[in-house]
């Protein structure tokens, strides 16, 4: 039971993160068209439900590791394999629009798909090798990295709001 009053505080937590804003009515809310209002209300219920299916995704992804070191098949083969039909699936869409791509935008492109697969290897492995609360725990600590990053190489300096 206080695991789910936990839980419940930590979307109410997220929720209200989310919806957060400068706390008051200023002149620039005032002078903003109907179209533009409603638009900033689909984007912020689009974002908060991107957010929520982008969690239960890694999640899943998280329980289907465990899962596929419970049954005892190769942690390896399995991320090699998974990869390899997102690969297949994402393939032909890729062909259909590649004039729409330079050479620098497959590099990049490249290069962080490179990154996202060591990034779920290195995680499988975590998990194979440790328990998963405190890996998903630790892992989570992304945030302050990507905060970090942001920082260094795109010069985004956070606010409190």
């Amino acid at each position: 039971m206080i695991d789910a009053v936990g839980i419940a505080f930590i979307f109410a937590c997220v929720l209200l993160i989310a919806l957060g804003g400068n706390g008051g009515q200023s002149d620039e809310v005032s002078k903003k068209t109907e179209e533009q209002i409603a638009q900033e209300k689909l984007n912020l219920f689009l974002s908060v439900l991107f957010a929520i299916i982008s969690g239960l995704f890694l999640s899943l992804s998280t329980v289907s590791i465990q899962y596929t070191i419970y049954t005892g098949f190769d942690l390896d083969q399995a991320n090699y394999d998974g990869n390899c039909m997102v690969g297949l699936i994402f393939l032909p869409i890729f062909i259909y629009h590649r004039h729409k791509y330079n050479f620098g935008d497959i590099c990049v492109g490249t290069l962080v798909v490179l990154c996202l697969t060591l990034g779920i290897i290195l995680f499988s492995k975590a998990i194979q090798c440790g328990i998963a609360g405190p890996v998903q725990a630790i892992e989570n600590s992304k945030t302050v990295v990507h905060t970090l990053l942001c920082i260094i190489f795109l010069a985004e300096i956070p606010t409190v709001m």
